[in-house]
């Protein structure tokens, strides 16, 4: 049984791939509920309570997670003179673009269903192609960065800089860890 830390900061996340792959648990199970909203009839309380989570995940803990990715990891990365990171993350940064481009027209219908949650019969079929767009976006662009660019980083950053990249993870949430508690209180800083 592996030791855990007694002085781990929450959630688990001993590594920034611990972080970064609770990251990833979260985007799907976010994205699965966007796509749920549209499809699946709920009482105007779940359909209000599902969109405020929508809003306040894909509008503040993904950003940071794109932050972990294409600051921090992507420094870290090019320190290491790791192959191939520079066109890896301009795959990455388009790939963001297109998640970023979907929820642009995602997250106003959302903010407006927080307190208009009757509004979710007018916008199902927009909210519907948007929940697959955002499914269809996510999925190579997780399988790319699990399959390829985290085992990467695993082998080129050493322990050190794996160290100094989980602390500026960790600190970037500091300013938004009350509100993502509510998210997911035992995972906090891993938005």
């Amino acid at each position: 049984m592996k030791r855990r830390s007694l002085v781990s900061m929450g959630g688990g996340f001993e590594t920034p791939f611990d972080m970064l792959s609770g990251c990833h648990q979260r985007i799907r199970m976010f994205t699965d509920l966007a796509q749920r909203l549209a499809a699946q009839p709920a009482p105007a309380e779940e359909v209000a309570e599902a969109a405020s989570r929508l809003c306040l995940y894909f509008g503040t803990a993904l950003p940071l997670h794109e932050q972990d990715e294409e600051d921090t990891l992507h420094r870290a990365m090019q320190d290491a003179r790791a192959p191939g990171v520079d066109a890896m993350f301009a795959r990455l940064r388009k790939e963001h673009a297109a998640i970023e481009n979907v929820l642009d027209e995602l997250l106003p219908k959302w903010d407006a269903l927080r307190s208009a949650p009757d509004l979710l019969a007018a916008e199902k079929a927009t909210l519907a192609r948007g929940g697959e767009a955002l499914a269809s976006a996510f999925a190579p662009h997780l399988d790319m960065e699990e399959s390829e660019l985290f085992p990467l980083a695993r082998r080129v950053l050493s322990a050190d800089v794996l160290a100094e990249m989980l602390r500026a993870m960790r600190a970037r949430r500091e300013p938004v860890i009350a509100t993502l508690t509510s998210l997911h209180p035992t995972a906090v800083r891993g938005a």
